[in-house]
């Protein structure tokens, strides 16, 4: 399932702020079957504890940018509280932490410092049903 998005609400706050963005986002279904990353560098962003109104992947992605790391692709996982299935009526009771994963050209000892740390197994993990895939522009 994947679907285009107009930009818009994400995190466990209100998300985006203003901008002209230089990306485009899909949502993705990293749950329903395996998904499977492109090759490459990449890294994942140590997302505060679960809370509403106190996280926004826009000012992480930003912040990369600001270092001067050249994003290829990002994929976002909001908190889920709870976890429901596309079409379920049922929920999973579940305060799930929201995870940003970033695939770069090069290394980026730059992300290091923004709470990053690099991985060679990109994961969003549990009950990624809607993920934000934001595609970058070369």
């Amino acid at each position: 399932m994947v679907a285009v998005m107009v930009i818009g609400g994400f995190g466990c706050g209100n998300g985006v702020k203003d901008s002209a963005p230089k990306y485009t986002v899909t949502i993705e279904d990293h749950a329903t079957k395996p998904y499977k990353f492109p090759e490459g560098i990449y890294y994942a962003y140590d997302v505060p504890a679960p809370g509403p109104g106190n996280f926004n992947a826009e000012d992480i992605i930003k912040k990369a940018e600001d270092a001067g790391v050249r994003l290829r692709d990002a994929w976002f996982k909001n908190c889920n509280t709870p976890c429901t299935p596309p079409g379920g009526n049922i929920a999973m009771p579940a305060k799930l932490k929201a995870a940003i994963v970033v695939r770069v050209e090069k290394e980026a000892p730059e992300l290091l410092k923004l709470g990053f740390s690099q991985t060679t197994e990109p994961n969003v993990g549990w009950c990624a049903f809607r993920v934000s895939h934001y595609h970058f522009e070369d």
